[in-house]
């Protein structure tokens, strides 16, 4: 009797020359304490043999797969790992560079705001003078 095959039948011969007894019924019986005087014969069929081989090359075809799935999942997690760093050292180089173009941009609005100021006093100095030009052509055409 071959050891490999773990499907195996069982015939328990009972001395009152019974039907075979199944499985659940043999651990009921031991259970309630019967049968112990019964002998426990167990066969192996070659059709429950070679489902047995069956079986076990698709459990090793199935193990071959979750092994290639497994390695693939951690592939996957480490160029996630490796594209999150590069986005990450990215967004800095993009962050510093908005940092620098937000200063020029800030520069130039207190310089455009300097220029716009010393425009505004120019034309008000400018109005004083025309203010001032047109008492003068009054007060000459008053007198003349």
């Amino acid at each position: 009797m071959e050891g490999t095959c773990p499907f195996l039948t069982l015939n328990i011969a009972s001395r009152e020359g019974r039907k075979p007894t199944t499985w659940k019924e043999l651990k009921i019986q031991l259970q309630q304490g019967k049968n112990t005087a019964k002998m426990v014969q167990v066969y192996q069929t070659p059709s429950l043999c070679s489902l047995c081989n069956k079986c076990s090359k698709q459990m090793q075809q199935i193990v071959s797969n979750i092994d290639g799935t497994t390695e693939n999942i951690e592939d996957v997690q480490e160029n996630q790992r490796v594209l999150k760093t590069h986005i990450d050292e990215t967004y800095q180089q993009f962050e510093g560079k908005v940092n620098v173009l937000e200063e020029k941009v800030d520069n130039a609005i207190g310089q455009l705001d300097a220029r716009i100021n010393a425009q505004e006093e120019n034309a008000h100095g400018v109005k004083n003078e025309i203010n001032a030009l047109k008492k003068n052509w009054l007060s000459y055409k008053l007198m003349t």
